[in-house]
């Protein structure tokens, strides 16, 4: 790549981003709430792209940039009346905006039929004359060939300006007005330098179009390469991560004294171990410091989703106010590239099968506007996305009935509540009669779960009828490294994340209880709890001799499900590389990925949540030896 593409491509960063503002403004400006200074914002935001797109020779983004901020300045001048027609018209003009710098980027095609009608809606706002729909409206698909120096010679007019009218300029603000014209003869120049260029593209056109030169250039379309990913990063993350390399370098000079020195026999055994940690602890940092520089904020993709929203909903002609949370929570950037797909499909399905049609909300009661949240927080470890609607929940005797119909399950199955909501992630489980652009094909809600389960993630349904439906998502903060608790069980290490032990304590089998059906609990401090041996779940063993495991881990998924897993001793807390593994083997339950200890040996890394799951399906049976003393068969309260 040359300095030319890359500069390019921060160009098309920064437009991104620019668009992204030019959407938030906008957003505030149609809640009434807002100032001049977010006005001018969004004025701004689309004189930057049309701008940068001038310098880089995209006349056809410059066209149509032109119309949409001279549309903008009339909020500016406060001449445009502001209502939800209004903003909706600049929503679908920041819409075709962004389409059309991402062909740009690609090489791809304008869509030109999207920017004409969008072009003749922002001139029916009320700009002034000068500005006709016949002026802008794409024309001349020959000239589109042309190389882009040529494309932005033919399409601007000379500037004439003398210093003087600078200096007498007024505000902060200097815009240079390039007017864009059609290529006719009853144009005027103030000199007669773009004249010969006018007749230079005409003879040229004539060329193409009647084929007189047989050596006429071959117009060959270019396939776009992939462009390197970039990140915008904080200085002072990069200051950071540079402090802590300066001071890696003298750790590792220290060390490596003080073992030459141990080698003639002059160092103390502390003075190493003293360097060690101080190493292992910058080792430590300086992974925090390289995870802080890949978080991004979900801000990117959550301001992705207004579009989906506003789109599905205009498809289905429903009104729906999209709730946005927690946008600054900050994930590593692969997650986010992964998150995109799985977001947009469950949005899709909240607007078109999740919120009722305006009609039907209001004949149960509802608001006219039907209402989705999205939001993220960081809890325990994980980021918790959710997606929320307010519509009128999942239809389970609907759901279950398609899925007889389909051979998903048989006729007699006794499902709960739960497994019917889970049965939307089959593939082909669709609920929609037609197919449409929204859905009916069925490969929606099961893309949703593969692209979780994919990045270590799970999906949690929450539906209650007339209410709303609510999707849990969780994921780790990284797909790189996790804090873990090394356990050890039937003689096999295993990793347990920090972020789901809840606390840790010595075992003593006289705190054990029976359930009538054979199923153990644990008193803990007088509260009890069902009781797991990790070696049981995972298929080690079949329990004999439990009573002489050594240690409880009480351990909470995300939903605030608590168990106490019996193990058979701690290693200790440590920091593990974690490898996926499906990719090098196959899915497996109760287990996340994998990692290599220090001693070489493949510890694997444990599901807490999907381990708390299976224990709930009857593989937590322990087999008490008869009379062993102590423990107790009888129910607690909350088992009863």
């Amino acid at each position: 790549m040359d300095d030319f593409d890359s500069i390019k491509n921060i160009f098309f960063e920064e437009c991104h981003e620019l668009l992204s503002e030019l959407e938030r403004s906008l957003e505030i400006i149609e809640s009434g709430d807002f100032t001049d200074e977010i006005v001018n914002a969004a004025f701004r935001s689309v004189h930057s792209v049309k701008g940068g797109a001038g310098s880089f020779g995209m006349p056809d983004l410059v066209r149509f940039a032109h119309v949409f901020e001279t549309a903008l300045d009339l909020l500016r001048s406060k001449t445009l009346h502001i209502d939800s027609g209004v903003i909706k018209i600049f929503l679908r003009a920041t819409d075709v905006l962004s389409d059309s710098l991402q062909a740009e980027r690609e090489g791809a095609a304008h869509p030109f039929e999207r920017q004409n009608q969008s072009i003749k809606e922002l001139i029916s706002l009320g700009c002034d004359n000068s500005l006709s729909a016949d002026k802008f409206l794409n024309r001349d698909d020959n000239l589109r060939e042309l190389d882009g120096e040529e494309k932005s010679l033919s399409l601007f007019s000379p500037v004439s300006i003398e210093l003087s009218d600078i200096d007498n300029a007024s505000g902060e603000e200097l815009d240079i007005a390039f007017e864009i014209f059609e290529d006719s003869e009853g144009n005027s120049s103030p000199n007669g330098a773009d004249k010969s260029e006018k007749s230079r593209k005409k003879n040229l056109n004539n060329e193409i179009n009647e084929g007189e030169s047989e050596n006429a250039p071959t117009i060959i379309k270019v396939s776009p390469q992939n462009n390197n990913v970039t990140i915008r990063v904080d200085l002072e993350r990069i200051d950071k991560l540079v402090d802590l390399v300066g001071e890696l370098v003298i750790g590792q000079a220290t060390l490596r004294e003080r073992y030459e020195k141990n080698h003639w026999g002059r160092a103390e055994p502390v003075s190493i171990e003293n360097a060690l940690s101080d190493i292992d602890q910058l080792t430590r940092n300086i992974q925090d410091a390289v995870m802080a520089v890949r978080a991004q904020p979900l801000r990117t993709v959550f301001q992705r989703m207004q579009r989906v929203v506003r789109e599905a909903a205009h498809a289905t002609g429903k009104s729906i106010q999209l709730v946005m949370d927690g946008e600054d929570t900050e994930i590593d950037r692969s997650l986010i590239e992964r998150l995109t797909d799985p977001l947009t499909h469950m949005l899709r399905n909240a607007v078109d099968h999740g919120v009722e049609s305006t009609e039907d909300r209001l004949k149960n009661g509802k608001s006219a506007d039907g209402v989705i949240r999205l939001s993220a927080i960081q809890k325990s470890g994980r980021i918790i996305i959710t997606v929320a609607d307010d519509g009128a929940g999942i239809n389970r005797e609907r759901v279950k009935s398609i899925a007889i119909k389909k051979g998903i399950i048989n006729s007699q199955a006794n499902l709960s509540e739960n497994e019917i909501d889970n049965l939307i992630f089959f593939p082909g489980f669709s609920t929609s009669s037609t197919v449409s652009d929204l859905s009916g094909r069925g490969v929606g809600m099961d893309v949703v779960k593969k692209a979780i389960l994919d990045v270590g993630g799970r999906v949690t349904i929450f539906s209650e009828k007339g209410v709303g439906s609510t999707f849990l998502l969780s994921l780790p903060l990284t797909l790189a490294v996790i804090e873990g608790m090394a356990i050890t069980s039937c003689e096999q290490t295993l990793i347990l994340p920090v972020s789901c032990i809840v606390e840790t304590m010595l075992f003593n089998y006289k705190d054990v209880f029976v359930m009538g059906d054979g199923v153990s609990a644990l008193s803990i401090r007088g509260v009890f709890m069902p009781l797991l041996d990790i070696s049981v779940v995972l298929g080690f063993s079949t329990g004999e001799n439990f009573q002489d495991r050594e240690v409880i881990l009480v351990v909470e998924d995300d939903d605030g499900n608590r168990v106490a897993l019996l193990a058979d001793g701690i290693d200790g807390q440590m920091q593990v590389v974690s490898k996926n593994v499906e990719k090098n083997f196959r899915a497996t339950r109760g287990i996340s990925a994998a990692t290599i200890l220090g001693n070489g040996n493949v510890a694997l890394v444990l599901d807490a949540a999907s381990i708390i799951h299976m224990g709930s399906e009857n593989v937590c049976r322990l087999p008490y030896p008869s009379g062993l003393a102590g423990i107790e068969r009888r129910s607690p309260e909350w088992a009863t």
